[in-house]
């Protein structure tokens, strides 16, 4: 089943299928699914040019509550409104879950996981499934300022590619002196499933990077300059640990 959960225009849950979809096709969903008015059900044929070229899917957006829908790839059948009557069914005693889940932003993950007073942005990716999670305000009783935060993904961004894909992703320096895209990079990242490197960390005046790649997870973390630099890689290790293993985060 191609199916999966969206808070805030974004992925929150999705089927094995729904992941095995090319992130080209990931993205025209997922703008099919935000344009216009997200409270009202749609229901549009589409092609997908590398999972099906010739032969239209049914892409159907279903509101379930404010800033929460529910989408699926479907054929012929069944109807619009059966599959509305059956998402208002499947989805009638997890309103407050769904609700607390759209109030997490722009942290992302739930105020119940307490991480490192001294990190400041977390990316995680998984390279199997091509998804990641980022997370400017990881303390829930900091004051940031909006500026501040979107600072820090670019920092976290920038480490990624300069420091994560050369050390950590084979062949990484090769895509770049191609000149590949961020898509093409993407993409074979999710292909190459041996990695030279373990970990890497950058550290400068006003801010620490570290990254630490344990299976098909890598996570980037930005830590305040006052975080000792030999404490890094626990803590790292730690934070991936509860991320991917807590039944709260569907990873």
């Amino acid at each position: 089943m191609f199916s999966c959960v969206l808070i805030n225009g974004k992925i929150a849950a999705a089927t094995e299928s729904w992941w095995s979809l090319h992130p080209h096709e990931l993205r025209i969903l997922l703008f099919l699914a935000v344009t216009e008015n997200k409270d009202i059900s749609r229901d549009i044929p589409v092609f997908l040019p590398y999972k099906s070229p010739s032969v239209a899917f049914r892409f159907i957006a279903c509101s379930l509550i404010a800033d929460v829908q529910v989408c699926c790839l479907c054929g012929s059948t069944p109807a619009l409104m059966d599959i509305e009557q059956s998402a208002t069914q499947c989805f009638r005693n997890s309103t407050d879950i769904l609700k607390a889940a759209s109030e997490c932003a722009p942290r992302n993950f739930p105020y119940s996981l307490v991480v490192d007073s001294g990190i400041l942005g977390l990316l995680l990716i998984n390279i199997k499934l091509k998804k990641y999670m980022m997370s400017k305000n990881p303390q829930p009783s900091a004051s940031r300022k909006a500026s501040s935060s979107s600072h820090r993904l670019d920092i976290l961004r920038t480490f990624f590619y300069q420091a994560v894909m050369n050390t950590l992703i084979p062949n990484a320096q090769t895509w770049q002196e191609n000149n590949l895209c961020e898509d093409q990079r993407t993409d074979k990242l999710a292909q190459d499933e041996q990695n030279d490197g373990v970990e890497t960390y950058w550290c400068s005046e006003y801010h620490k990077c570290h990254a630490v790649k344990v299976g098909i997870n890598i996570l980037c973390v930005l830590y305040s300059s006052a975080t000792p630099t030999h404490a890094m890689r626990l803590i790292s290790k730690t934070t991936l640990g509860m991320l991917v293993g807590d039944r709260q985060i569907c990873w």
